[in-house]
């Protein structure tokens, strides 16, 4: 499912340019549409730079469709911890897409917005002239970053937010349909034939 496309130069999900990091985004919920089981994300790089980042992914659902203010954060005591790992971008010249495989799948319900957070525990920065994202202008406030050198921010009070964004990163989710037992499967696509 991509839920956003866009060419526009965003500092989240992750800004390369410091040390330690934490954003949040909300994506709608008319923006997805689908429900399912979350296994894989793709951020789409704008591919100026190399780097890897050490980072921790985290999911949740919210009611809220924009942030408030800078410190309007839902933190990440509301949310489900989905991967912990690394991410890495190649400076190939051009944007493109990157896949994340999730530790944890996210099952979304279709009905609230889904925010998703990124803890950035690299301890290492390219500055200046850091890689960027490409996202999408939305209406509302609906991304945070807070960011800083030397010292992690922390998920369950990131503080104030240095940057908060008419615009979310591009992202394409891979949902698997849900299964229940006594129920019936749509949304697989089969070969037909015999055997």
């Amino acid at each position: 499912v991509t839920v956003a496309d866009g060419s526009q130069s965003v500092f989240v999900p992750s800004y390369m340019g410091y040390d330690y990091g934490y954003s949040e985004q909300i994506y709608l919920q008319t923006e997805i549409n689908k429900q399912g089981v979350i296994d894989q994300i793709q951020f789409e790089t704008d591919g100026n730079k190399t780097e890897t980042r050490t980072v921790k992914i985290f999911m949740g659902h919210t009611t809220k469709s924009s942030n408030s203010s800078t410190t309007d954060w839902i933190t990440s005591n509301g949310l489900v911890q989905v991967y912990s790992g690394t991410w890495s971008v190649v400076g190939v010249g051009s944007a493109y897409w990157f896949a994340i495989n999730l530790d944890t799948d996210f099952e979304y319900n279709n009905v609230d917005n889904l925010v998703i957070a990124v803890q950035d525990l690299t301890n290492d920065q390219i500055y200046p002239s850091s890689g960027k994202f490409n996202g999408v202008t939305t209406t509302n406030y609906r991304s945070l970053l807070r960011v800083v050198d030397g010292t992690e921010v922390s998920g369950l009070s990131p503080g104030t937010a240095q940057g908060r964004y008419q615009r979310v990163p591009s992202l394409k989710l891979r949902i698997k349909p849900l299964i229940n037992a006594g129920g019936s499967i749509s949304g697989l696509n089969y070969a037909t034939g015999s055997g």
